[in-house]
């Protein structure tokens, strides 16, 4: 982020009365001020590959916890 984008976060989190440096995000537009478009699109991608590894281990548990069961 340049300068002049930090002062534009630092200014929009002061109007809505945050400090430090966490910020709540009020709506989804607000992501955008975080975040440049690459950072968006890789950190999507980056999430969304670990939902699916996630996913598969937690189906992969299941299945050899209810496997035996039937058996």
């Amino acid at each position: 982020m340049c300068a002049t984008q930090n002062q534009d976060v630092s200014a929009q989190l002061t109007k809505k009365g945050n400090t430090g440096t966490t910020a709540s995000l009020d709506n989804a537009t607000d992501a955008g001020v975080f975040l440049s478009r690459a950072e968006q699109e890789h950190f999507i991608r980056k999430t969304s590959h670990i939902l699916f590894m996630t996913e598969y281990v937690v189906l992969t548990e299941y299945a050899e916890v209810v496997v035996p069961i039937l058996y």
